[in-house]
């Protein structure tokens, strides 16, 4: 975080810590249950099983408060800080809340980082049918604590963007020539992102 000139970096550690109030017992139980509810994502037998398994597991009830902190916490970061840009995870951009706070608080651009590397399908009608036709089950189970969590965060960040206005900058750390559906004009592809070495390269040695 930096001044009113200065970009914001938000992430899900960050804005949890923030919002739970520097708990560090909290902030370790709710990654552990997100890591727990997660971790079977990548194994799910298609995509429409993993959306529907990422919508039930962050709506959840045993972690609907820690993703609320999240949520919140990363409104607050903004008002606070009045940054000029905000990059964050692509969680951030839901219903476009924090996006539509970011421009009538400070003018500040918002930049989502989508981790999947591919075009969230949410606006795409075939695809909600698909999720409520083998899904429906779960998701209308988590529907009322989703609702909450909108409202309070709405609270905290006035109305959200209407879907017209949906047309912050993407970030998709993937491969084009991978992805069946047609990219939108903010879509962009910029390759898989590479983890950084902690310690220096050694420039004596050969894979260097």
């Amino acid at each position: 975080m930096t001044s009113e000139a200065g970009t914001m970096a938000v992430d899900s550690g960050a804005a949890t810590g923030v919002a739970a109030d520097g708990a560090g017992a909290t902030k370790v139980l709710f990654h552990d249950l997100m890591d727990g509810l997660f971790g079977g994502l990548c194994s799910a037998p298609d995509w429409t099983a993993s959306l529907a398994g990422m919508i039930c597991s962050a709506t959840a009830e045993e972690v609907a408060e820690g993703h609320a902190a999240i949520q919140l916490g990363g409104a607050r970061m903004v008002k606070k800080v009045s940054p000029a840009i905000v990059v964050a995870d692509s969680a951030y951009q839901s219903g476009g809340r924090i996006p539509g706070l970011c421009q009538r608080h400070c003018g500040a651009k918002f930049v989502a980082l989508q981790c999947p590397g591919r075009p969230e399908p949410w606006g795409r009608a075939m695809v909600w049918m698909g999720l409520f036709r083998k899904h429906g089950s779960e998701i209308k189970k988590v529907i009322p604590i989703g609702a909450d969590m909108d409202r309070r965060l709405e609270e905290e960040t006035g109305p959200p963007l209407p879907q017209e206005e949906h047309t912050w900058l993407r970030l998709l750390p993937g491969c084009r020539a991978l992805v069946e559906r047609s990219a939108e004009k903010q879509d962009v592809f910029v390759g898989a992102f590479l983890s950084i070495p902690a310690a220096p390269l050694d420039t004596s040695s050969e894979l260097a």
